[in-house]
C-alpha cells in the first residue's frame, strides 16, 4: 500500500527578492533575503512601496510576525549567573552578526520593580525586574514599542541580551531588552 506524505512548503520573505520585484522602478539595489537597499528617484517612493508591498502579498505568507520575535538561546530561571564574567565570556564569542547571532537569554518569570521612561520624548525605557530569590537586574530599551512600558508588580518573560554599562566611573550589568511578554 502507498502512503501519501503532507509536506508543508516553508516560504520565507526574502528582502532581495522584493528589490527584484522592482528591478523596473529603481535605479540599482541588491542584497540578500535578510537585508536588501536601493536607490531610487524620490518620485518613485510610493511606486516602489507599493510594488514591494504587491510582491509580500503575493507570497501569502502566514505568521510572519513570529519571525520578528527574538528566540531564546538560553532560558533562565534567575538571574544569578547574569554577571560581567558572562558578558566577558559571550564577547569572545565576537564579531557578532548574520551567522553569528548575538546570544539572547530569556527569564520566563520576572516581576517589574520599576519603570522610568526616558528620552526627550520618553521614548526609552528601563526597567527593573526582580526574578524569584528577589535578584534585580535593570533592563534597557531604545525606542521601545508602548507594550514595553509596564506597570510596577506585573508579572513578566523577558528576552534580553546581558551588557556592561558604564557611567560616571561606576559599571554595571544590565540587560539590552528585545522582548517582553
Amino acid at each position: 500500500m502507498k502512503r501519501r506524505v503532507r509536506r508543508e512548503v516553508s516560504v520565507i520573505f526574502s528582502a532581495a527578492d522584493a528589490v527584484r520585484a522592482a528591478d523596473d522602478i529603481i535605479t540599482k539595489g541588491g542584497g540578500h533575503g535578510a537585508a536588501a537597499g536601493v536607490t531610487l528617484a524620490t518620485e518613485r517612493i510610493d511606486d516602489f512601496r507599493r510594488r514591494v508591498n504587491e510582491f509580500y502579498d503575493s507570497l501569502q505568507l502566514k505568521n510572519q510576525e513570529l519571525y520578528l520575535l527574538p528566540r531564546a538561546d538560553v532560558e533562565i530561571d534567575d538571574f544569578s549567573e547574569i554577571n560581567e564574567e558572562l558578558v566577558d565570556n559571550l564577547a569572545k564569542m565576537e564579531p557578532f552578526g548574520n551567522g553569528n547571532a548575538e546570544p539572547i537569554l530569556k527569564i520566563t518569570k520576572a516581576t517589574v520593580l520599576s519603570v522610568r521612561r526616558m528620552g526627550a520624548d520618553g521614548q526609552h525605557v528601563k526597567l527593573t525586574l526582580r526574578d524569584k530569590n528577589d535578584v534585580a537586574l535593570q533592563m534597557l530599551a531604545f525606542n521601545a514599542p508602548e507594550e514595553f512600558f509596564r506597570e510596577v508588580g506585573d508579572e513578566v518573560s523577558a528576552w534580553f541580551q546581558p551588557t556592561v554599562n558604564e557611567w560616571q566611573g561606576m559599571r554595571s550589568v544590565e540587560g539590552r531588552l528585545l522582548h517582553l511578554a
